[in-house]
């Protein structure tokens, strides 16, 4: 995954740039374009006026604030010196692009009303991406959430059955709720026929009460984020936020999924 890309902050506040920083402005710049060699040939000709700006915002995803601030920066240049600008710009985004990535990667993920485009940046929405992690998982998989629903079971069941195929072994931590008991049962009906049957405990009132919304699978992706397991806000009809983890630190989220005491397992 590609990271994010630093702004040079201090100076985008007092509106300079040392000549040094040129190629990371306009790299900043084009960092969102899917193309930014054909997305730095067209600011160019923006900067030197030939093409309309507002058409190179559109067409490459730039930024008007920052279009506005390589302008001011590059307006004094000639145009020899704006085209070698912003071809800078373009190999430091491949540059960036090109370079090894941390071994823990993270990405945006929202419930957004499908009706909408996802903001800028985001490629990932709640739904789709439990199911590819659970769809992905060889060994374990672990959901903890304070409210559960027949919908939500019924949208991710394909991908739980898909991955109990594989030997994955699936466990859902909830909050008593009188909704909670009722979808737990219709899950057990549910996955009654699988091996390995999924375990569906509930957590113990007497100790911290879990507010947590969290997958986590095989100890090297989690979800982690405002989405309870329930079709509102998988498929869309709420406003969620949270992050897809990657790498070593799952282990460290499964560590404080420990910490949660169950009630015991006859009690429902």
């Amino acid at each position: 995954m590609v990271q994010p890309f630093p702004r040079p902050v201090t100076a985008l506040r007092h509106g300079r740039f040392p000549a040094l920083n040129r190629a990371e402005l306009i790299g900043g710049l084009l960092h969102a374009s899917r193309d930014p060699e054909a997305a730095a040939e067209i600011l160019y000709e923006a900067l030197r006026g030939t093409v309309p700006i507002s058409e190179a915002l559109q067409e490459h995803q730039l930024e008007p604030a920052l279009v506005a601030i390589a302008e001011h920066e590059l307006a004094s240049e000639d145009d020899v010196e704006k085209l070698r600008w912003c071809r800078a710009g373009a190999a430091w985004v491949l540059g960036r692009r090109s370079a090894p990535t941390s071994s823990q990667m993270w990405e945006p993920v929202v419930t957004y009303p499908p009706s909408l485009r996802l903001p800028m940046g985001t490629e990932r929405a709640t739904g789709e991406t439990l199911v590819t992690v659970i769809r992905a998982a060889r060994s374990v998989i672990r959901i903890v959430s304070p409210f559960v629903d027949r919908e939500a079971i019924d949208y991710l069941s394909g991908a739980i059955t898909g991955a109990a195929s594989r030997g994955a072994a699936t466990s859902l931590v909830l909050t008593r709720s009188e909704r909670s008991v009722a979808a737990a049962r219709y899950a057990d009906e549910r996955f009654r026929t699988l091996v390995p049957q999924p375990m569906i405990r509930f957590a113990s009132e007497h100790t911290l009460w879990p507010h947590l919304k969290v997958v986590t699978v095989d100890g090297s992706s989690a979800y982690v984020g405002s989405a309870n397991f329930t079709g509102a806000a998988l498929a869309g009809r709420n406003l969620e936020l949270g992050v897809l983890v990657r790498g070593s630190g799952v282990a460290l989220i499964d560590n404080v999924l420990d910490l949660i005491a169950l009630e015991p397992q006859e009690s429902r």
